[in-house]
């Protein structure tokens, strides 16, 4: 354990809560070493302001105000609001609010509608970081991020042994696993170590590749659906799995001749974009 622990959290008056996924990083080091990262992405986007999940007490929030860009640090637990108020009174590029950040992501109010463009910059809970990505990509797919998730949710988005939340979260984002971060780093110290992952949106490069960037709201929350569909037994030959989708097998089979896919084709990182894209239009051209 390295020292300078306890008198990073002293003036907070505030412990951890593990049931809000709270995992404060509290090695100064490495808090410097996330903010370079972070700062590199920022710098591709300088017109953005910065969105903040789950501030805690604001240890990487001092950090990321030396960005001297409008930051919104959005934290669901209410000591910890009062903590930065008091911390930050000065900040005038910072605003506190106190949401459920899931539930924002999810079904956005204005107050995030009106922060756009942002970058995301947060030290995610723990135990709601994917589901908020994967909500990310629904509502603001133009949105960038680096984040620190479980490691191995963090390799979900960075290896070529894909998962519905790797699958999805690549449609939208360049992906890189920039670093591991052991659990000793956090307090409290977690089960398992974390990482740093980054999210380059691909939303504006307008080709053949990226075509779900033309599509709409409605869109991606049904694409949303058939990537969990079709992941539902991942060993499973996509012509199975096309069931779950409520097709019926004269249309599975319909499908898999105008692809030319073979009845024993899976979904691989290789392939998994072209497929979705062609189950897409066909699912919603079957009512037609």
């Amino acid at each position: 354990m390295f020292s300078g622990k306890e008198t990073q959290l002293n003036h907070t008056d505030i412990s951890p809560k593990r049931s809000l996924g709270q995992n404060f990083l509290v090695n100064l080091g490495v808090q410097k070493k996330v903010i370079a990262k972070m700062k590199e992405l920022v710098s591709k986007a300088p017109e953005d302001n910065i969105l903040e999940i789950g501030p805690g007490t604001g240890l990487l929030t001092q950090h990321l105000l030396n960005l001297k860009k409008p930051l919104l640090a959005m934290e669901i637990d209410n000591r910890a609001v009062e903590v930065l108020k008091k911390k930050f009174n000065h900040q005038n590029l910072l605003k506190i609010v106190q949401q459920d950040a899931l539930q924002e992501i999810h079904e956005p109010t204005e107050t995030l509608k009106h922060w756009q463009p942002f970058t995301l910059l947060s030290n995610l809970p723990f135990n709601v970081g994917s589901r908020i990505l994967v909500d990310l990509a629904i509502n603001f797919p133009q949105t960038s991020f680096s984040v620190i998730l479980q490691k191995e949710v963090a390799q979900k988005l960075a290896t070529d042994d894909i998962t519905f939340f790797g699958a999805w979260c690549r449609l939208f984002w360049d992906c890189k696993l920039e670093f591991v971060i052991a659990k000793n780093n956090f307090l409290p110290a977690p089960k398992v170590d974390a990482a740093l992952v980054s999210g380059m949106s691909l939303t504006a490069k307008k080709d053949s590749q990226n075509w779900i960037c033309e599509l709409d709201l409605e869109a991606r929350q049904t694409i949303c659906r058939i990537i969990k569909q079709l992941f539902v037994h991942p060993r499973k030959s996509l012509k199975n799995n096309l069931l779950n989708l409520s097709w019926t097998k004269p249309q599975v089979d319909s499908f898999m001749i105008k692809s030319g896919l073979s009845d024993n084709t899976r979904l691989t990182f290789e392939n998994y974009k072209n497929i979705i894209k062609e189950v897409y239009f066909f699912d919603k051209n079957i009512d037609v």
